[in-house]
């Protein structure tokens, strides 16, 4: 098993056909969104053991507000 160095594993789009890398670049723009690729200073943070409910509901927002498109948690 290859040693795990702490890079998250990413979609190269480089030296493949163009039809190819046109399929898998939003698949590659998702991803690198999702883990915080696109923005190193931005990666989430985990909670702390003993994390109150309103840690873990502003926690669970924040995750929603980077998957969705539009950077908003929509809280209703």
């Amino acid at each position: 098993m290859a040693k795990n160095d702490g890079r998250k594993p990413s979609v190269i789009l480089t030296g493949i056909p163009y039809e190819t890398a046109r399929v898998l670049r939003p698949v590659k723009t998702t991803l690198d969104m999702i883990t915080g690729a696109v923005n190193i200073n931005n990666e989430l943070i985990g909670l702390k053991k003993g994390a109150s409910t309103d840690e873990v509901v502003e926690k669970i927002n924040e995750i929603i507000r980077r998957l969705n498109a539009s950077g908003g948690d929509h809280v209703q």
